[in-house]
């Protein structure tokens, strides 16, 4: 996927104009606004607009009662509630989404109503064609064939999704991380965790009862799982660090690890740290290390069940390729 040199661009909007909010809102959000005259002095709408390029996101601050009609465009809107409330109207369908929800709040060529009170939300807006590249659809796939079959996360699910949130924007604002690379990877991570948070069509496995579970055995899921062991091996890592690494719940990130390996997460990270410590065995001069302290060095902390472990993958003990296979 291409991804331009520029970095992130934030500005910030405030204004007591209801033709100017409607301006601002209708630009960044694709919708129609419906705002009258405010009664109350005080009243002024807020947005704090970030443009990283391969995604955008805002904090929009709406006071009192606003109504709007979205009209969907080639981009997926995920919306987070963080005070106040907003309800939508789709096909007869209302809904009601309150603090901490998080929901689908436009989708391509769907238009709906809403209608919100006193709302502070956090929104991404993500193109359409990356949610297609991070699904691994086809070119020649009309990209709207699929759908989204339950615009709400469950409560887990809402959890990875601001967990997501905060950490790449975080990335986004710090200028020493905030690069093109680190961001197309940043927003791969957020079309990856709407996929996975909200079931669909586009991702096989993703279905209603598996979310609601809090199950995601898709291998996208065991592949961050691996990539962040095998980066973090050295450090004092378990099944927390990694489902919170790969926004899924435990068991979700179990069953893929059982499903995809034959094995858990807590015996791959000592699989991996066991290569570590026999890599640095090889290298090591038997004159100044010893197998404890490289065992310990890695977390195994019994030089008796390090050694075993060893020997049945290596077929020899650690003091053995230690003395043997020490450099010159």
């Amino acid at each position: 996927m291409p991804q331009s040199d520029a970095r992130p661009s934030r500005s910030e909007i405030v204004t007591t104009d209801p033709d100017r909010a409607r301006s601002v809102i209708d630009q960044l959000f694709n919708v129609r606004l419906r705002v009258r005259s405010p009664q109350d002095r005080n009243w002024h709408l807020r947005i704090e607009h970030l443009d990283a390029g391969t995604f955008t996101a805002d904090d929009v601050t709406l006071p009192g009662k606003i109504g709007y009609v979205v009209e969907g465009r080639d981009e997926v809107v995920v919306s987070t509630v963080v005070s106040g409330e907003v309800e939508t109207e789709r096909g007869g369908v209302v809904d009601r989404y309150r603090a901490q929800d998080v929901y689908l709040g436009s989708l391509p060529d769907h238009e709906h109503t809403a209608e919100t009170h006193d709302l502070r939300a956090l929104t991404v807006s993500l193109p359409l064609h990356l949610l297609a590249d991070v699904a691994g659809i086809a070119a020649e796939r009309p990209l709207r064939t699929w759908r989204f079959e339950d615009l709400r996360a469950g409560e887990a699910a809402s959890r990875h999704w601001r967990n997501a949130y905060r950490f790449v924007v975080d990335l986004a604002n710090d200028p020493t991380t905030a690069t093109p690379l680190v961001l197309g990877s940043a927003a791969r991570l957020l079309a990856a965790t709407t996929l996975t948070v909200f079931p669909n069509t586009a991702v096989p496995g993703t279905d209603r009862r598996d979310t609601t579970a809090g199950h995601d055995s898709h291998p996208a899921t065991l592949r961050r799982a691996v990539a962040f062991i095998t980066e973090h091996a050295d450090r004092d890592i378990g099944l927390t660090e990694v489902t919170a690494a790969t926004y899924v719940t435990p068991r979700a990130l179990q069953l893929s690890f059982r499903r995809h390996l034959d094995t858990t997460p807590g015996a791959y990270i000592r699989r991996v740290r066991l290569e570590r410590a026999h890599e640095e065995l090889c290298r090591s001069d038997p004159e100044r290390d010893t197998v404890t302290a490289i065992a310990a060095r890695w977390g195994f902390h019994s030089a008796g069940r390090f050694a075993a472990a060893y020997r049945e993958v290596y077929g020899r003990l650690p003091s053995e390729t230690l003395r043997d296979d020490a450099p010159g």
